[in-house]
């Protein structure tokens, strides 16, 4: 009985081979290619942007034009002449000083502006790099003449400057001179680029 039995166990054990053949077979099968979604790396919609990371920011639609706008666009107007000067007579400097000796104690800075009415304009007086006084005007025309005066003490020798600023911050004008030590002798005190009109430094006194 067991020689008879021998032949089915052996086409049993043949079947069960076969079928752990076919199923191992099936489950590392790879699916058609037409019928897999491709991956999501190779997304080339223009329409689609990658999302940010965890934690990063998104980038805000119109951030830059915001930021333009907030700093505004540049002001109009000009400086016209600025000078240094002994004085000021019917809105006009009388001179133009360049070097001033330091027996004189005052001395004028004059502007003529353009096309800044409703502005606010600074005069910043500045010895050897260091803000001595800041002289804040409201422009009232479009064409507008001012000035403002420093009183000067003998011992505040060497370079002395004046930046005109606007409302902005930006330097429209920026002029210098020198104040030294004042030589014996010198009746006038203070050295012009050009020689003052003399019916000027009378109107003056």
């Amino acid at each position: 009985m067991k020689l008879r039995a021998l032949p089915y166990l052996l086409g049993l054990m043949m079947v069960t081979a076969w079928a752990a053949h076919a199923a191992q077979h099936e489950a590392v099968e790879a699916p058609d290619p037409a019928d897999a979604p491709p991956p999501a790396s190779v997304e080339t919609d223009a329409g689609v942007q990658p999302a940010p990371a965890e934690g990063m920011d998104e980038p805000v639609a119109g951030e830059d034009a915001t930021t333009a706008a907030e700093e505004g666009p540049d002001l109009p107007g000009s400086v016209a002449r600025s000078q240094f000067t002994s004085a000021v007579v019917d809105r006009e400097p009388v001179d133009e000083i360049a070097r001033l000796q330091n027996n004189v104690e005052q001395i004028y800075y004059f502007t003529e502006l353009r096309d800044m009415k409703g502005q606010q304009v600074t005069h910043r007086w500045l010895h050897e790099g260091e803000v001595m006084a800041e002289v804040d005007f409201e422009i009232g025309g479009p064409r507008w003449r001012t000035w403002s005066k420093k009183t000067l003490v003998s011992g505040w020798t060497g370079e002395w400057r004046v930046q005109v600023i606007n409302e902005t911050g930006e330097v429209l004008a920026e002029d210098a001179f020198q104040y030294v030590e004042h030589v014996g002798g010198d009746s006038g005190g203070s050295t012009a680029e050009q020689p003052p009109d003399p019916e000027a430094r009378d109107a003056a006194s």
